[in-house]
């Protein structure tokens, strides 16, 4: 995710694969968790808030040999009434967001020479909660130790 006034030496560090494609810090448009047509790679912040935002949105339970990887968002949301109040979205929010914030403290902690300060989640909060044409928008902003915060959206689409 380009950020304005933002210049950063990537060449010595690990890549993941983007597969949060449709990605625009400009613009409200669908992104799409695929590998896309074209092959990529991101890392620092980008990179955070896309294994943050797989690790939010993946199943608690549903990665074998790996169990206790991923949330509860999504089971909570699923049984959700479209017209719940904010708070209530909030509250499974935090409560999903607390584990994944704790995970990656824990594996940051183990790894913590090898992976660089805007790589590192310090905290993300639910900045706000939208819902329209069948949609959830979780505005999130994201708090790396580098201190450089950074907002996105995750629409989710759910059954009305």
């Amino acid at each position: 995710m380009p950020i304005t006034g933002t210049s950063t030496d990537y060449s010595n560090r690990t890549k993941d694969l983007h597969i949060l494609q449709g990605v625009s810090p400009t613009q409200k448009k669908a992104i799409n968790l695929k590998f896309g047509r074209f092959s990529s790679y991101c890392s620092g912040v980008q990179k955070l808030i896309q294994r943050y935002t797989i690790a939010l949105l993946t199943e608690l339970g549903s990665q074998v040999n790996f169990n206790t990887f991923g949330s509860s968002l999504l089971a909570e949301l699923k049984g959700l009434n479209t017209t719940a109040a904010q708070a209530e979205v909030k509250h499974i929010f935090n409560f999903a967001s607390s584990k994944v914030t704790t995970d990656f403290r824990n594996y940051q902690k183990e790894l913590e020479a090898a992976v660089p300060e805007d790589e590192q989640l310090g905290t993300a909060i639910l900045e706000s909660v939208n819902y329209e044409n069948d949609i959830l928008y979780l505005a999130i902003r994201i708090y790396p130790i580098s201190g450089d915060e950074t907002a996105f959206i995750i629409p989710l689409p759910l059954a009305s």
